[in-house]
């Protein structure tokens, strides 16, 4: 019953890309005199002039009508911890200008 099984599935799959293949190769055949889309002759009248619309903006917020409120329920716990560091501030010297004082 197993092997079966392994060859209708085997059987199937060959079917399936010969099935493709036929289609593929009915694609491919050459056009026919008649299948010609032929010529036409455009008189043209005047410029094309492009346009842009403006656009609208849609403000179209859903709104949700919700019958229990939501309250939610939080509760903090701050910890007092004092971080340690070794950093010292350095004085910044003023920078000096050249020329003429300022009023």
């Amino acid at each position: 019953m197993k092997h079966f099984k392994i060859i209708l599935s085997s059987i199937s799959s060959m079917l399936l890309v010969l099935v493709f293949t036929v289609q593929n190769t009915f694609a491919q055949t050459e056009r026919k005199a008649g299948d010609d889309l032929g010529t036409e002759q455009v008189n043209v009248v005047q410029d094309y002039k492009p346009t842009i619309v403006d656009a609208v903006k849609l403000n179209d917020n859903p709104q949700v009508n919700d019958s229990t409120p939501l309250d939610p329920k939080l509760s903090y716990k701050l910890l007092s911890k004092h971080f340690e560091n070794n950093f010292e501030l350095e004085p910044i010297t003023a920078a000096k200008m050249k020329g003429g004082t300022f009023d």
